[in-house]
């Protein structure tokens, strides 16, 4: 289970969003017996507060476009630092006034680890300025080359993947819990029956996350329903986000 800086607020969010009454109701429908009940129940919650964690932790994320164009606009800055640092450095008077400010500073932080960090470029009595510009352009091409790192997924919009990753989890319940005459399947279309037709799995499904995503398209749960038919029960449900 996913847990956020928000974790016990969702708990308690999950809670009240699914009541007895309407998880009763749920049960019912799906035909499950009265000693496997309560463990349907503990699947649902569980997969709606994995679920809204999983939201909430992924909800500063940023399309690779913007990624590119923080990383750039950061690798220009530095450069313009380096660049403004070169020309400190062309006059005996700027880089003699620069070297002892910096030095003052750094011998005065109490800040745990600064002077190491610093001990390199600046000591008691002077300044290795050639290598402190060579550490600003490695900064520089650290940025440049920072969004082509492969860090996992990192796209903004991973909405598919988290209802994928919420559809299997309730699977695995559903699984243990539901009467075999509900199987968990999407069932046929209107145009594949030739007629309309009644499919369980993604209507119930489909009632369960609306309680926690109100505004979700209901095709969106099918189209992950289908998804995760596809693959391997014994497959981690975490895999759904990740891969």
């Amino acid at each position: 289970m996913f847990t956020g800086s928000n974790y016990i607020q969702i708990v308690k969010e999950v809670d009240e969003i699914y009541t007895d009454e309407f998880l009763k109701e749920i049960c019912d429908r799906l035909k499950i017996s009265n000693f496997k009940r309560k463990k349907f129940k503990k699947c649902v919650k569980d997969a709606a507060i994995s679920y809204l964690n999983a939201v909430d932790m992924n909800s500063n994320r940023i399309t690779p476009e913007k990624q590119s164009k923080l990383m750039n606009n950061y690798a220009d800055a530095i450069e313009e630092v380096q660049k403004q640092y070169r020309n400190i450095q062309q006059y005996t008077t700027t880089s003699g006034k620069f070297g002892k400010s910096l030095r003052r500073l750094v011998s005065k932080t109490k800040e745990p680890g600064m002077k190491d960090m610093f001990y390199p470029y600046v000591d008691d009595g002077s300044m290795a300025t050639t290598l402190f510009d060579k550490f600003l352009g490695v900064i520089v091409e650290a940025a440049r080359q920072a969004p082509e790192e492969n860090i996992g997924n990192d796209k903004k919009v991973i909405e598919g993947k988290l209802i994928a990753f919420w559809v299997a989890s309730i699977r695995r319940g559903w699984d243990m819990c539901v009467s075999d005459e509900i199987p968990f399947q999407h069932g046929k279309t209107y145009k594949e029956m030739g007629g309309d037709t009644t499919n369980t799995c993604p209507r119930i499904l489909c009632l369960l996350f609306e309680k926690i995503s109100p505004n979700t398209p209901k095709t969106r749960v099918k189209t992950a329903l289908r998804k995760v038919i596809k693959t391997d029960k014994n497959m981690s449900v975490a895999n759904f986000i990740t891969q």
